[in-house]
């Protein structure tokens, strides 16, 4: 179901540095938020790790680099706050 989402959150593949050149991104995670769920990879990964809550998605973000903006977070309160299955 990774294929079938309302919202995607990542953090940009690279940027810019003071010289123009492209630098290595600050984190390589990227989360879908569904109606019933959430849905997180990190580069290198070809699978999707899917669970109805963040608890669920503490394995793909552990023991890697960290989520500076919280886009977990923000995955979570939108499908919260948001979404909910009478909307379909």
């Amino acid at each position: 179901m990774s294929n079938i989402y309302v919202l995607g959150l990542r953090y940009n593949e690279s940027k810019p540095n003071s010289t123009g050149e492209d630098t290595t991104a600050v984190s390589d995670l990227k989360v879908r938020v569904g109606y019933f769920g959430l849905c997180a990879q990190r580069s290198g990964q070809e699978e999707w790790v899917c669970a109805s809550g963040a608890s669920g998605l503490q394995s793909v973000i552990a023991g890697s680099d960290t989520d500076p903006l919280d886009i977990l977070h923000i995955g979570v309160s939108f499908k919260n706050d948001v979404l909910f299955p009478g909307l379909l």
